[in-house]
C-alpha cells in the first residue's frame, strides 16, 4: 500500500511539486500580460467587423470591403501576439484555454475569408441590387432586366458556394473544437458559455442552409425559364 504521507513529506517529491506549481503560475502571469497586449487589437477587429457589417447595410461594397481589409490586418497583430504564447497551448491545464484561443483566432480567420468571398461574390450585381462603391455598372433598367440577369448568372455562384460552405465547415470544426463547459455561465454580467453554444448551433444552421440551397440556385433558372421557356398551367 502507497503510504501518501511519506510522499508528501519526501523532499524531492516536494521541491519538484513547487518547482511545477511557480512554473504554472509564470506561464498563468506571463499569459495574462500577452492577453492584455492582444485586447486593443482584438477590439479593433471587432469593430472593424461591425463597421463591414454596417457597410454593408448601407448598401456601400467598397467600405464594408476596406473594413474587412482593416479587420484582417488587426487580426494579424493578434496572432503576432498569440505566438508569444503559443507554447503555452502544450502545457497541463493552461494549455486547454490556449488552445481554445487558438481555436478562436482560426475560426475568425476563416469568417473574414468568407465574408470577403460574400463581397466579391456580390460585386457582379451591386449595381442591380442597388449596392454603391464598386466599379461595376450595368446598363440595365427594367424589372424584368435584372431578373434575367441574375438567373442568367446564378449558375456562376454554385462554385463559390461550395467554397464558402467549405470555410463555414472549417469554422464550425475550430469552434467545436471549444467546449463550453469549461466557462462559466457568465463573466462580469455578461453572458459567455450560452453565447459559446448559441455560435455552434448558428455555424451548424448556416452549413445546412447553404448544402441545401445549391440544388434550388442550380434548379430556379430553369424553373423561370432560362435558358428555355416553361408553361405553367395555374388551377384556381
Amino acid at each position: 500500500m502507497v503510504n501518501l504521507k511519506s510522499i508528501f513529506t519526501n523532499k524531492k517529491f516536494r521541491c519538484c511539486f513547487l518547482f511545477f506549481l511557480g512554473f504554472i503560475l509564470i506561464c498563468l502571469v506571463y499569459s495574462l500580460l500577452v492577453a492584455v497586449l492582444m485586447k486593443k487589437p482584438a477590439q479593433a477587429m471587432i469593430g472593424s467587423v461591425r463597421a463591414s457589417v454596417t457597410a454593408v447595410q448601407n448598401k456601400d461594397l467598397a467600405q464594408a470591403q476596406d473594413n474587412l481589409t482593416k479587420a484582417e490586418a488587426d487580426l494579424g497583430k493578434v496572432r503576432s501576439q498569440f505566438n508569444l504564447i503559443g507554447w503555452v497551448r502544450f502545457i497541463p491545464l493552461l494549455g486547454i484555454y490556449a488552445n481554445d484561443v487558438y481555436h478562436g483566432l482560426n475560426a475568425a480567420q476563416y469568417g473574414l475569408d468568407v465574408a470577403d468571398m460574400v463581397i466579391e461574390s456580390l460585386k457582379p450585381y451591386a449595381d442591380v441590387l442597388g449596392f454603391s462603391g464598386t466599379d461595376v455598372e450595368l446598363n440595365i433598367q427594367s424589372a424584368e432586366e435584372k431578373i434575367i440577369f441574375i438567373l442568367e448568372t446564378l449558375d456562376k455562384i454554385s462554385p463559390q458556394l461550395d467554397t464558402i460552405g467549405e470555410k463555414v465547415g472549417q469554422i464550425e470544426t475550430e469552434i467545436n473544437s471549444i467546449n463550453p463547459r469549461r466557462y462559466p455561465q457568465s463573466v462580469m454580467g455578461k453572458p459567455v458559455r450560452s453565447q459559446l453554444v448559441s455560435i455552434q448551433t448558428s455555424l451548424r444552421a448556416a452549413k445546412d442552409s447553404l448544402s441545401n440551397i445549391k440544388p434550388l440556385l442550380t434548379l430556379l433558372p430553369r424553373l423561370l425559364g432560362q435558358p428555355d421557356p416553361k408553361k405553367y398551367l395555374l388551377v384556381f
